[in-house]
């Protein structure tokens, strides 16, 4: 589904309006309807996989709910997993070293902090 049509019937284009039947034409929307819920319950299970440090299952929801649903921010969401995928998917042992010899909680509350920051708008990455 396009992201300009996301919202509206497929048969007459008017916006949807929280009925499963479409009010002009009397279309059954409850088929969109329950893929845009999926879509939105799929990125809410990606930003709780970002939280845990799961990369690469956020990744895997972000590109499932686009493809069921495309919209800007998934977009953003699929493209935040990917460079967190890219950036930060160390190994367990690696990963635990570095936190232990740099008193791991400052670390990870710094990575909290970016994240939050990367999904509410552009940032400039330093």
């Amino acid at each position: 589904m396009g992201n300009e049509l996301a919202g509206r019937c497929p048969v007459c284009q008017a916006g949807f309006r929280g009925t499963v039947i479409c009010s002009r034409c009397g279309g059954n929307l409850k088929p969109l309807m329950v893929l845009a819920a999926t879509a939105w319950r799929l990125r809410q299970a990606a930003r709780k996989a970002i939280f845990a440090g799961n990369y690469l299952n956020a990744q895997c929801l972000a590109q499932q709910a686009q493809s069921l649903q495309a919209s800007p921010l998934g977009r953003r969401l699929q493209l935040l997993s990917g460079w967190l995928i890219e950036h930060f998917n160390e190994s367990p042992a690696k990963k635990s070293k570095g936190r232990e010899a740099a008193n791991g909680s400052e670390i990870e509350e710094r990575d909290k902090k970016e994240v939050i920051d990367a999904t509410n708008g552009p940032q400039a990455v330093a």
